[in-house]
């Protein structure tokens, strides 16, 4: 039996509302490679950044998400976001980030009978540990159910099917919420400034783990060799960078 954690965070709040540009900004299908808005032109670029203070508040914050959830990471698999720390999404487009070869996503809603995505990703996607979201809108204010199947090679080098359990769940930021984060946005940030605009955590918003993951793990947004640095960060934090 799948077995489903409820989070005492996902007691906080909810609705729905119409926000400016941020909204096409950041809602992206599963099957897009098109970088948000937000995130192009050599201005977003801005290398010297990524190499300085904020990189370095970028890396820490992985480290700090990794040792909240303590036993995510170290394995073959590795589930970036959703974890089971950062449950809330302030985009109703997640992006599911992982280390590892995964076959099948479902996400799920408990009062629905049948999953709002199930998708077997293609070969070529299998590898790429990273998808948006691309089934029925997600409603704000509401909680679902994150549900993995992923392979590993055995030690004697066979294939073996595995599903993540339990299963993880996230919550869709309420409308409330979603409008006052947008309204802190500024279409010059960097790409380096917007993940850390979601990342730190101020009297008037939460960090946002899932969102702050969601900027710099888009196609195009940082260096290949910058997301293996914070894959390996989270998810094997003791091997050789």
């Amino acid at each position: 039996m799948r077995k489903f954690i409820r989070n005492p965070l996902l007691l906080a709040a909810v609705g729905l509302i119409s926000v400016p540009w941020v909204i096409t900004t950041f809602s992206l299908s599963a099957s897009s490679a098109k970088i948000p808005s937000i995130l192009t032109g050599e201005r977003r670029r801005t290398n010297g950044i990524a190499q300085g203070s904020i990189w370095k508040k970028i890396r820490s914050r992985v480290t700090g998400e990794r040792q909240k959830t303590s036993g995510m990471g170290g394995a073959k698999f590795c589930s970036i976001t959703p974890n089971r720390a950062s449950v809330i999404t302030w985009s109703d487009r997640p992006l599911f980030v992982w280390q590892g070869t995964v076959t099948n996503i479902k996400v799920e809603h408990l009062d629905q009978d049948q999953p709002l995505w199930d998708y077997n990703l293609q070969p070529h996607e299998q590898t790429q540990q990273s998808i948006f979201y691309g089934g029925k809108p997600l409603e704000r204010g509401q909680t679902y159910y994150y549900s993995v199947t992923y392979q590993e090679t055995a030690e004697d080098g066979t294939i073996v099917t595995k599903t993540l359990d339990p299963i993880l769940q996230f919550e869709v930021m309420d409308s409330e919420g979603y409008s006052r984060i947008a309204e802190g946005i500024d279409s010059t940030m960097s790409v380096e400034e917007l993940a850390w605009y979601f990342a730190e955590e101020t009297s008037e918003k939460p960090g946002l783990f899932y969102d702050f993951v969601r900027v710099l793990f888009t196609p195009g947004a940082i260096s290949p060799n910058q997301r293996q640095e914070l894959t390996t960060e989270y998810c094997n934090p003791n091997s050789t960078n």
